[in-house]
């Protein structure tokens, strides 16, 4: 497991109703998957859509699955060398990770 600071890539694969999109993106111990999502839209795909509101009051807007498991992408931490983001639920998916509420 990584240690705080230790920095790596990890290869990010999203599920979307699109098709799946990959991209690199570089973590340390302690990166957050919603820091990820973050990281990619700022730097690699301006127009990716997903939902995040901390801070705001709206607890588990974040909601996606990773690797098959539904989690808050605020408080999941990024493990291992791959992840598998996709919908936490397809169905009501409007726009990539951005689900109907």
């Amino acid at each position: 497991m990584a240690e705080w600071g230790d920095e790596r890539t990890v290869a990010v694969t999203l599920v979307l109703a699109t098709g799946e999109r990959r991209y690199q993106v570089p973590v340390t111990g302690g990166t957050s998957v919603l820091a990820v999502l973050d990281h990619i839209q700022r730097h690699l795909d301006p127009d990716l859509a997903y939902l995040a509101s901390c801070r705001r009051g709206f607890c588990d807007v974040c909601v996606v699955r990773v690797n098959g498991k539904a989690c808050r992408s605020c408080l999941q931490l990024v493990e291992g060398d791959e992840l598998r983001i996709e919908p936490s639920r397809a169905d009501r998916a409007i726009r990539d990770l951005a689900i109907r509420l």
